[in-house]
């Protein structure tokens, strides 16, 4: 062959290479048409061609990871899932997370032991969402192989956005593969959704509606002051508040002492463990001696008191040493300011404050 055939024939190549490159790259999907140009300006080799006096190389780029702004849920956008990679907040979330999915898979007679790999094959997700949301979910498929797991991952996911959910950066491969970050991360969606998001006053957010109602069935006690889903509860009066507000018989609340955080926080979880039905979700150890307890495992045992007393007949606040007063129901009226409400604790001492701005008239019952 002689030399300008030959040139003729790699060019001829080069052609029908390139052409094939651009139906490559026109393969992937793409969020808009800049991000296909870009493909062209930042070039990986992926084939090369030796010709008769020099070596062409054809690049593309892989398609970039689309990273979202937003995360994993509508409900919670500065959700940090990087804090999932802290050991000491990823043991108390597994922890947590397996025992609350635990609770409702009772139900249908079956559990998981180990969260990332049990959930692999989609098969008990599509049952856990079956048994909270009391909805049937489409025929799982019965093979073993990993197409067939990842169609019942997907099933589950596509019922989670279908009661308005937004899944962002989750997929069903991570989810078959055994990711403990993304694994926590979609049950954190599912009790977000299904136990949380019910939880609301006026137009607060689920997770400052469960705090609200922690701040108002805990303010009458001494020693509690809720503000926040962590350090607030690591000395454990908190927890033992909430059940003693709801059952006094099960609590000697006055007997009570801060300076033994351990004490009380394994009485207030054997307590709603035998009595409340609310399996142990928590160390002791590990809120107690945690700087900042993880704030997802505390709210989600902390909602299961919620669902636990929702339903239960109002009991009447008790006369006790413990407690600082009886308060009848409390009507907060008038212009946006600062308001204390209810009757002083000792020397004066508001229990709460509320800024009437932020629901209009609010109506405080500390009784019922």
């Amino acid at each position: 062959m002689s030399e300008k055939k030959l040139r003729s024939s790699v060019a001829s190549s080069e052609e029908d290479c390139a052409s094939r490159s651009q139906s490559r790259i026109g393969s992937f999907l793409y969020t808009n048409s800049d991000e296909k140009e870009n493909l062209l300006k930042c070039p990986q080799p992926i084939f090369t061609l030796f010709s008769y006096s020099k070596m062409v190389d054809y690049y593309t780029q892989n398609p970039p990871y689309y990273q979202p702004a937003c995360d994993y849920t509508q409900q919670e956008e500065e959700w940090d899932r990087d804090a999932l990679l802290d050991p000491a907040w990823e043991k108390q979330q597994k922890k947590t997370f397996t025992a609350w999915c635990n609770s409702h898979l009772r139900k249908a007679g079956t559990g998981i032991e180990v969260i990332e790999e049990d959930f692999q094959n989609g098969l008990k997700l599509m049952l856990l969402l079956e048994v909270i949301s009391g909805e049937p979910l489409p025929r799982p498929d019965r093979g073993r192989m990993r197409f067939h797991n990842i169609a019942n991952v997907n099933k589950a996911l596509e019922f989670i956005e279908s009661k308005g959910v937004k899944l962002v950066s989750i997929g069903a491969e991570e989810i078959v593969d055994g990711s403990v970050k993304m694994t926590l991360g979609l049950i954190w969606t599912i009790i977000l959704r299904f136990a949380i998001q019910d939880i609301s006053v006026g137009e607060l957010s689920a997770r400052d509606g469960l705090l609200l109602w922690c701040q108002r069935k805990t303010a009458p006690y001494d020693n509690v002051n809720v503000q926040n889903f962590n350090t607030s509860w690591k000395d454990g009066l908190a927890f033992c508040a909430l059940i003693h507000r709801h059952r006094p018989e099960l609590i000697d609340y006055a007997k009570l002492s801060k300076s033994d955080p351990i004490h009380n926080l394994n009485l207030a979880f054997d307590i709603a463990e035998k009595h409340l039905d609310i399996p142990k979700m928590l160390d002791a150890e590990d809120v107690a001696l945690s700087v900042r307890p993880d704030e997802k495992s505390i709210m989600t045992y902390v909602s299961c008191f919620y669902h636990a007393f929702q339903n239960q007949p109002k009991v009447r606040f008790p006369t006790q040493e413990a407690v600082s007063y009886q308060s009848p129901p409390v009507s907060v009226f008038g212009p946006p300011s600062v308001v204390a409400l209810g009757p002083p604790l000792r020397n004066g001492t508001p229990i709460v404050t509320w800024n009437p701005r932020d629901v209009g008239a609010f109506h405080m019952d500390f009784v019922d």
